[in-house]
């Protein structure tokens, strides 16, 4: 294949994607909010799943590496296995399939879950996200996605107070 029809197959693709998954009316701000939150629903309620599949004993081999340090910084919310992003980003995608996006909010999305996932990581932003995940790098057989997930699943961490 030559690089022009190499080109040529690219673009197919994005019109493809374009026509097919991208709406392009405008919505209003409720609107707007509704499909960030979906959006977010979607890449929640995988991740956890995902992440829950990663800790088994076929899979940790792989997201082993985000364990390296039992105390992360900001930083290792990136330190990953190649093949963790697509893993963990089904619900993403997931959602794009299901229901064509908006652009914007997805973005938007996008970007709170990288913001939210750096801040998770770093424990001078504990104030703002608290432990939760934190304590997931300190005791690795819990608190595998969002508290609440965690929660309604039963794999939150539990706390013993001694009084």
């Amino acid at each position: 294949m030559t690089t022009p029809s190499l080109s040529m197959a690219h673009n197919n693709f994005l019109f493809y994607f374009i026509s097919n998954f991208i709406r392009r009316k405008s919505i209003s701000y409720l609107g707007a909010m509704r499909w960030f939150i979906v959006y977010l629903l979607y890449y929640d309620f995988f991740y956890y799943f995902m992440h829950r599949l990663l800790h088994t004993r076929y899979f940790y081999t792989i997201h082993k590496i985000h364990h390296r340090k039992p105390n992360p910084d900001y930083i290792d919310f990136y330190n990953v296995h190649l093949i963790e992003v697509p893993l963990t980003s089904v619900g993403l995608f997931l959602a794009m399939y299901m229901h064509k996006i908006y652009i914007y909010q997805l973005i938007s999305s996008i970007l709170f879950i990288n913001a939210r996932g750096v801040l998770a990581h770093d424990a001078r932003c504990a104030f703002m996200v608290g432990e939760h995940h934190l304590d997931h790098h300190k005791y690795i057989y819990c608190n595998y996605g969002e508290y609440w997930m965690d929660y309604i699943f039963g794999t939150a961490r539990k706390i013993v107070n001694s009084m």
